[in-house]
């Protein structure tokens, strides 16, 4: 089997790589590869440069830092396009995606410098579940705190608050989703917990922890891509990115 070739500017895909020696290696130059893109450092022209050397897939990290350019040169490349997001992974995403719910509370803890990725992320969890995309139906916000109402097409009903605070706390979330079936969330990164439950009339099913490292995760997905997997993951991001700076920058009656 041959393997494929990882382009990748740092150091951060290293152990990602090593664990999966037959299938991937790092490369020399981006075309013709899989290419890493920080959301935090690239910046337009670079991501220009890398995207005309004719790269096969790119995963995007940190993708609520990307600049809208880069995004957009990513969405016109015509590649697949594969995100690591810091509290949405898309294992976790897949147990809870079309859930059976009829309203859904999400509640969101973050730094100022942390906020916007996080409700970001917040938004994804709520489109993963709900099965669609959202609209805001109502919101109102203070210098630290945002509450917004949102609603899916299939008319779910979603409550999102979110606190920003002055420390430099890392990010919080929870979700609970109401219905026939109950859905739980809790993710906290300061105290490491990622918990995902989902009761029903037969029990309580508990997501299993994850021990592979999202870098992992992220290469065996652009690999599938590469293979012809679909992937909506910009889309998606696309979505959550537009969704909360509206919430950030404006409210509606």
């Amino acid at each position: 089997m041959s393997r494929s070739p990882v382009w990748v500017r740092d150091s951060s895909f290293d152990a990602a790589l090593a664990q999966l020696p037959e299938r991937v290696e790092r490369a020399h130059s981006p075309g013709a590869s899989i290419i890493v893109l920080d959301g935090r450092r690239e910046r337009p022209e670079p991501v220009q440069a890398l995207l005309a050397e004719r790269p096969i897939v790119a995963i995007l990290t940190h993708p609520a830092s990307a600049s809208q350019a880069a995004v957009d040169q990513l969405r016109d490349a015509g590649i697949p396009v594969v995100t690591m997001r810091p509290l949405l992974r898309a294992d976790d995403a897949a147990i809870v995606a079309g859930a059976t719910v009829r309203h859904l509370v999400l509640d969101a803890l973050a730094s100022r410098a942390d906020v916007r990725a996080t409700l970001v992320d917040a938004i994804g969890w709520a489109r993963a579940i709900v099965g669609g995309g959202l609209t805001v139906s109502a919101s109102a916000r203070t210098r630290e705190s945002l509450l917004v109402a949102l609603e899916s097409p299939a008319g779910i009903g979603v409550a999102l608050s979110a606190t920003r605070l002055a420390t430099s706390i890392a990010p919080a979330l929870t979700v609970d989703g109401l219905g026939e079936r109950r859905v739980g969330v809790r993710i906290d990164r300061a105290a490491g917990v990622r918990e995902i439950a989902i009761h029903g009339e037969e029990g309580v099913v508990v997501a299993a922890p994850r021990y592979e490292s999202s870098e992992r995760l992220a290469l065996r997905r652009a690999l599938a891509a590469a293979a012809g997997d679909p992937v909506d993951d910009l889309v998606s991001l696309i979505h959550d990115r537009s969704l909360a700076d509206e919430l950030l920058g404006a409210t509606k009656p």
